[in-house]
C-alpha cells in the first residue's frame, strides 16, 4: 500500500517538473475542446450544421516555422 501511494505522489509530480525543466522555452499551449451535440458530416464543406456552431481554433507550434 506504502508503494502505491508513493507511486502515485511520483507520477503526480511529474508534470509539474517536466514543465520546471522547460526553462527558456515557449509555454506549451492548451486548446479547449467541446463534445459536438449532433454528428458533423466530414464532406469537406462547412454547411453542416454541427460546423456552424463549432468555434475556430487557431494551433500554436513550439517551433519557429509552422508547416
Amino acid at each position: 500500500m506504502r508503494s502505491l501511494l508513493a507511486c502515485a505522489l511520483v507520477l503526480g509530480a511529474l508534470p509539474a517538473w517536466a514543465q520546471a525543466q522547460r526553462t527558456g522555452l515557449a509555454p506549451i499551449p492548451t486548446y479547449e475542446v467541446h463534445r459536438a451535440g449532433t454528428a458533423p458530416r466530414i464532406d469537406g464543406k462547412l454547411d453542416d450544421a454541427s460546423w456552424q456552431v463549432a468555434e475556430a481554433a487557431t494551433f500554436v507550434f513550439p517551433w519557429d516555422h509552422q508547416t
